[in-house]
């Protein structure tokens, strides 16, 4: 509830405002009306201490405020819980859109300049990462053979995900790379669900591709379901042993962190994806063999883009003026929205 009592305010002799009073519960909407000049904007102003009235005091909930003997911190409480949408913008000039956002942010509520803004490069690396995953759950539908190799079509766009993962965990840290891991779940999660209930509903007449659309669509929530498990367990052993890693080496040694982690994550990814995902489809000498020959190409793959992965990540550290050291954090998975 919020309770005004008492709001006078004049212009030298001229008053505005003389003994005003006004009680809003929660969920009123509240519409103040009338002639220009009467004093609604001033009313308004002397709420949020804009002007300073002759007398008057707003209590919301628990606080209460004398507008014409507030001190500062009082203000600040105040414009906490409070917000306004100025007629003439007042916007600062020489600072950008955003920056204007950002600064109640930063001004009242304190928060550390870096926590107010989003960095576009994270969002792009977490589109890429989003597109990986998807694509990756199409593409394992479809075994494919080097030489007497037999691998699944994933191979192609997975390891980039898992490079992704390094490299948001070593500029950002373990809690990025965690609502990076969650947000990728939650869009294949998402685009597989889509798939299987478009597979469900009957095609129409003219329609010849069927099959091909219930080859993939069809297996996918099977896949999908053995994906969403083991990239969930591969994806955190990975950003985990990251962190413990930058941690105890002080940050120096990145590429053996880079190659071991990956080789954490995708064993952990193998071993629990192709027997869920492919028992019974693929001969049971085969699982073995191709668990170990993803886990070896995709660490090769890693080990390959190696050059490539270190350039981009200091030139993201240093465009970013980031590099997260997990001292004191939780690494539990389910803490998706604490960024610390």
């Amino acid at each position: 509830m919020i309770e005004v009592k008492n709001i006078s305010k004049k212009f030298n002799n001229n008053v505005v405002l003389n003994g005003i009073d006004l009680n809003i519960n929660k969920g009123d909407v509240v519409a103040i009306i009338g002639p220009s000049g009467t004093g609604k904007s001033t009313f308004l102003r002397c709420l949020n201490r804009l002007e300073k009235p002759e007398s008057g005091s707003i209590s919301i909930g628990d606080l209460s405020v004398d507008l014409a003997r507030s001190d500062k911190k009082s203000l600040v409480e105040l414009r906490k819980k409070t917000s306004m949408v100025f007629q003439g913008f007042n916007l600062f000039s020489k600072k950008t859109a955003l920056e204007n956002v950002m600064e109640g942010l930063i001004i009242v509520k304190k928060m550390d300049k870096k926590k107010t803004q989003v960095s576009v490069l994270f969002m792009l690396f977490s589109i890429l990462f989003c597109v990986c995953l998807i694509a990756a759950n199409v593409l394992e539908t479809k075994q494919i053979a080097f030489g007497p190799v037999s691998l699944t079509g994933g191979l192609i766009v997975f390891p980039v995900s898992y490079i992704i993962n390094d490299l948001v965990c070593e500029v950002w840290g373990y809690q990025k790379a965690r609502l990076l891991i969650w947000t990728g779940f939650a869009m294949n999660f998402f685009f597989v669900a889509l798939g299987a209930i478009c597979d469900v509903i009957p095609a129409a007449p003219y329609w010849t591709n069927d099959a091909g659309f219930h080859a993939i669509f069809g297996l996918a929530p099977r896949i999908a379901a053995a994906s969403f498990v083991a990239f969930i367990i591969g994806s955190f052993a990975n950003a985990y042993v990251m962190s413990v890693m930058k941690i105890r080496d002080g940050g120096k040694h990145f590429s053996a962190r880079a190659i071991l982690s990956t080789i954490a994550g995708e064993s952990c990814d193998s071993l629990i994806f192709f027997p869920l995902a492919l028992g019974g489809v693929v001969p049971a000498s085969e699982l073995p063999w191709l668990m170990l020959w993803q886990v070896i190409l995709k660490t090769a793959y890693e080990i390959v883009v190696l050059p490539l992965t270190i350039r981009v990540v200091k030139y993201v550290k240093k465009h970013e003026g980031e590099d997260v050291y997990d001292n004191n954090i939780s690494y539990n998975v389910f803490k998706i929205f604490s960024l610390g």
